[in-house]
């Protein structure tokens, strides 16, 4: 499955709205006729969940996976139901922003799939609960590493 990373040096926008729009757009202008969105804030999601929700899009035109927090770990589009001003509209960074592209889909009547919540890290807490499940792994042992980077220069 190909992959497009947009990080800092390829964003752009003066707002997160922009940004995450912009990106979409340069997907979609790359030829995509699909696309699965996540950010870096998701270290759970894998190949396996990936796979599965570029099959779901094959029938459905949206498929939302919600975040604990109200938001969305993984957006799959596909390209013949994004609308630029209705997207960039999204309440993004907002614990509505899975309500807010729920009631977009059934305003513009597409097929929604909703995949299984999960959560993703916004804050220190969050990455210390998600540490807990990963124990010994390397995503353990790396989230053990940036919490004591955390405590110790925000002290």
């Amino acid at each position: 499955m190909p992959v497009i990373q947009f990080f800092t040096d390829k964003q752009k926008g003066e707002n997160f709205a922009e940004r995450i729009t912009h990106a979409v757009e340069m997907g979609f202008a790359a030829g995509f006729e699909n696309l699965i969105i996540t950010g870096t804030d998701s270290p759970a999601v894998n190949c396996n969940q990936f796979k599965g929700v570029a099959k779901k899009l094959n029938n459905n035109n949206l498929i939302l996976a919600p975040s604990k927090d109200g938001g969305v770990y993984i957006i799959g589009l596909q390209r013949k139901c994004f609308q630029q001003s209705a997207f960039k509209s999204i309440p993004w960074q907002s614990n509505n922003v899975f309500d807010a592209l729920k009631k977009l889909a059934e305003q513009n009547e597409l097929s929604l799939c909703i995949e299984v919540s999960a959560c993703d890290i916004d804050i220190a807490g969050e990455l210390l609960n998600l540490r807990s499940n990963f124990c010994n792994s390397w995503f353990g042992i790396f989230a053990s590493q940036l919490l004591q980077l955390f405590s110790t220069s925000h002290l």
